[in-house]
């Protein structure tokens, strides 16, 4: 194969590895026990104390490390997480068990779909200087390695590792997030229960219907044949909605026209009466009067197709039945006489009494004395007493309440008042004026509220602004973020910190803003003459003749090695962390999880580099 069609290869194998998969689930790693009595490193060396070896004098500061990588039975050297990676900070000495306590527990989440068999690394490592650096092999006091298979479940596998100094347990497992489902994770399945779907979800992740529904997403309802026949449709299960003039259970029945009493239908809205009815509604009862006799003292009745019946009443009575004399005790009042005449009634009066009903008694002006300046009109009925504006009554002797008529607005108090021209006066509410409060007047007119504050009134009355999150003062002129028109360079950010800030720097500088850049050959990592090469927040170190190691650290001669070829300037690190090898010492970098993409890149860039 050309190096063309390898290259061509690559970019495809990239292109499909970025591609999005709906996966999600956890992995999780449980220190449960580690015992190191003798307090000494995997190399036999004391951890703390004078005594280089046994008996030590001093505890191992213990931290535990996870990483996952692909299922491979060899432990690769440079050994990448390619799953994932995890560190704990200092848990306990020599000597930890929490079989019966909280464990030590690193939770790494998975977005991609779970392989299923991996490879997990557990190692419990000394800090030395209180950075808990896994850089110097010589502190790392044992290590479980296991490659296995662990598929989605809650139960966890157990490992234990025993070495002449030690003993480690540990477990570990993989387990969905809620709504994942399968081997992988990578299926995603939500419980839903409205117009978008009608389903729950079994252990595989499948769409399992509710009663009554049916589809792929079971956001189709069941309806039987009857009403899908008459032209009706379900919204729910079995629940037949019927078109617009149409009812019953199955849409089979006609509606007809509203109001219809005593008739039916053939067709939507007729109005088709049953024997014995007629009339629009069919509420016109043709045989009332056979069947009522509604007509008393001798009427007589007459089938009337507007109000089912007419009564025509003898002389002498009246009402819809002809229930009732037209002249009765007590029709015409002061002493009036109740006399029929043509079919129709009428009062004859005494004497200064008029009226239908003789109700009005007549009394002349002379005999009616108006009080507080009103003054008598003569009449039909007599004289009427024509009162002045503040007065009323039979005789004016009653004064007007000029708040009766509740003349004030929003919600203002109204007093009598004789001394103004309207006789009261009107107490206003706060934010109103005018003579009749009915002008609105804002206490906040002129007060005005920076950065987004808005102006409210407090208990008194009084305008006081209401500012926003992050500012304070009378009119919210004051910022309380201390990270307000501070810029940190080379794209850090900045952080509040108490009442003033930090910045926090990108990786490869540092300073108050950010703006000085580091160098990682300051510390001068190599040895034996070895000249240091910066690179972006990591280093190379180019060895004499004779020596060799991330450090130049190996003299080659002790054992009798042949020299191997030396580092050469056009080798850098690749990226900016170089590879984490617990088991061989050296100053490295801190090791970041790299992905699958990006391993994929950089055998891209060494092939390009080979053709070049």
């Amino acid at each position: 194969m050309s190096i063309f069609w390898i290259v061509q290869t690559l970019l495809v194998i990239c292109w499909i590895g970025r591609q999005e998969v709906m996966c999600s689930g956890v992995f999780e790693v449980s220190l449960l026990r580690l015992q190191n009595h003798r307090g000494v490193t995997g190399t036999g060396r004391c951890c703390r104390g004078p005594s280089s070896f046994p008996p030590c004098d001093g505890e191992c500061r213990t931290f535990i490390t996870a990483c996952i990588l692909h299922h491979i039975q060899t432990l690769p050297v440079p050994r990448r997480c390619t799953y994932g990676e995890a560190r704990s900070a200092v848990v306990g000495g020599n000597a930890i068990d929490l079989d019966d306590q909280e464990p030590v527990t690193f939770t790494i989440n998975i977005d991609f779909t779970w392989p299923g068999e991996v490879t997990v690394i557990v190692e419990s490592w000394h800090d030395v200087d209180g950075t808990a650096t896994i850089y110097d092999s010589s502190q790392l006091i044992t290590q479980t390695y296991v490659a296995t298979s662990v598929p989605s479940s809650d139960t966890w596998h157990m490992e234990t590792t025993i070495t002449p100094t030690t003993e480690q347990k540990i477990r570990f497992r993989f387990t969905c997030n809620k709504h994942y489902f399968g081997i992988g994770c990578d299926v995603l399945c939500r419980i839903r229960d409205d117009q978008y779907g009608h389903y729950h979800c079994d252990v595989n992740g499948t769409r399992v219907c509710k009663p009554g529904w049916s589809g792929d997403y079971c956001d189709k309802p069941f309806c039987s044949e009857e009403c899908l026949k008459n032209q009706g449709s379900c919204d729910t299960p079995y629940q037949c909605r019927c078109r617009l003039g149409w009812g019953g259970a199955n849409c089979g029945e006609c509606r007809p026209y509203t109001g219809c009493l005593n008739g039916y239908c053939h067709l939507p809205y007729q109005c088709i009466c049953h024997s014995g009815w007629t009339g629009t509604l069919c509420d016109i009862d043709t045989n009332f009067c056979f069947k009522q006799l509604p007509c008393e003292n001798g009427g007589s009745c007459i089938t009337d197709h507007v109000s089912n019946y007419t009564c025509v009443c003898p002389p002498g009575f009246g009402g819809n039945n002809c229930k009732f004399p037209l002249c009765y005790p007590g029709f015409c009042f002061h002493g009036g006489e109740c006399q029929t005449r043509d079919g129709a009634r009428e009062c004859s009066c005494m004497e200064n009494y008029a009226g239908d009903r003789c109700e009005h008694q007549l009394v002349p002006c002379e005999m009616i004395k108006c009080q507080h300046g009103g003054s008598c009109v003569p009449g039909r009925y007599g004289g009427t007493c024509v009162c002045t504006e503040k007065y009323t009554g039979e005789r004016c002797e009653e004064e007007i309440d000029p708040c009766i008529s509740t003349p004030c607005n929003n919600g203002a108090e109204c007093r009598k008042d004789n001394g103004t021209m309207t006789g009261f006066t009107c107490l206003c509410e706060t934010g109103f004026g005018g003579s009749l409060c009915d002008i609105p007047i804002s206490p906040c007119a002129g007060f005005r509220c920076y950065n987004g504050g808005k102006c409210l009134l407090d208990p008194e009355g009084n305008p006081k602004c209401a500012c926003k999150s992050g500012h304070i003062g009378e009119h919210c002129e004051i910022s309380t973020d201390p990270c307000k028109g501070v810029k940190c360079l080379n794209s850090g950010s900045c952080k509040a910190l108490g009442n003033g800030f930090t910045c926090v720097c990108a990786k490869g500088y540092h300073g108050e803003v950010c703006e000085l850049k580091l160098n990682a050959c300051d510390s001068t990592p190599c040895l034996n003459l070895g000249v240091c090469k910066d690179y972006v927040s990591s280093f190379l170190c180019i060895c004499p003749k004779h020596f060799s190691g991330d450090n130049c650290e190996t003299d080659l001669r002790e054992g009798g090695l042949d020299a191997p070829p030396q580092n050469d300037e056009k080798a850098p690190p690749v990226g900016d962390n170089p590879p984490v090898v617990p088991a061989v010492s050296g100053a490295q970098t801190h090791a970041t999880r790299v992905q699958p993409i990006v391993t994929l890149a950089l055998i891209l860039y060494v092939l390009m580099s080979l053709v070049t």
